[in-house]
């Protein structure tokens, strides 16, 4: 969703794209993260723990059972890139690759588009997959996750009813405050959910007013490494056919955009 500062587009601020393993990778050390750390240090020097994620279901609200591979896992590390752009998220059962926006909502948006981003993500569970291997476990692909934000500027007063589709006020009334969140199920064969939020305003780092997009889908993918990339793609059009349902024009991103 790549856009100038002179459009009146919404400037995606962020995606994150994850694939969990099956099974997870068990009985991992401490020098065994070093290792993960040591593999990416050139692409991804800053490296910091934090928080475990939960498990990862297709199914929206489904019943998580507590399994001692996840509670009694090594931690989550994430390694970023020297000017915090792009980060790599390991934990035993899963790996993230994102992007955040590196420029303010006024300049230029320097979104490299999604399937850079994702060739980029396909690489590094090539690179996971292949030292898997090396510490002797053999892991399949389960649950794929795409997440993106988008932030609205708002300038002079502009109502969140101008922007998005969810917004019908009564008596024709601008909406200028307003938080929802949905959950729909997979529109095809495919096992997976998607899930919204759309709230305004807020302030962004920068100190203006915006209303934000952030939409997650999960969805099966339950194949050998070589069906990943299809998964997404029907992830990333499933995506993009429900951001152009929700958002008016002329704040749409085009087609081209979402590339």
């Amino acid at each position: 969703m790549t856009m100038s500062h002179t459009d009146a587009h919404a400037p995606v601020v962020q995606l994150l794209l994850t694939v969990s393993f099956s099974p997870p990778i068990e009985n991992l050390t401490i020098l065994d993260l070093a290792s993960v750390a040591a593999l990416f240090r050139d692409e991804f020097p800053v490296f910091q723990q934090i928080a475990r994620a939960g498990p990862m279901s297709a199914q929206a609200n489904a019943d998580h059972a507590i399994f001692p591979a996840w509670v009694s896992a090594t931690p989550r590390i994430s390694m970023s890139s020297t000017e915090s752009r792009f980060q790599l998220l390991f934990q035993n059962d899963r790996l993230s690759f994102g992007w955040v926006r590196g420029s303010s909502l006024d300049e230029p948006n320097d979104y490299p588009g999604f399937t850079e981003i994702f060739e980029n993500f396909e690489t590094h569970v090539g690179q996971i997959v292949a030292w898997a291997k090396q510490v002797g476990s053999e892991i399949r692909p389960a649950i794929g996750e795409i997440v993106y934000t988008d932030a609205f500027p708002l300038t002079m007063g502009k109502p969140l009813s101008d922007i998005i589709t969810l917004l019908n006020p009564i008596g024709k009334l601008p909406v200028n405050s307003f938080n929802y969140n949905w959950t729909q199920p997979w529109p095809n064969e495919r096992e997976g959910y998607v899930e919204g939020l759309f709230a305004g305003p807020g302030l962004s780092p920068e100190g203006t007013y915006v209303a934000t997009l952030e939409t997650s889908a999960r969805f099966e993918i339950n194949a050998a490494w070589d069906g990943v990339e299809a998964a997404f793609k029907d992830g990333h059009a499933v995506m993009k056919d429900i951001y152009e349902q929700l958002v008016k024009p002329p704040y749409r991103a085009t087609s081209d955009e979402w590339e």
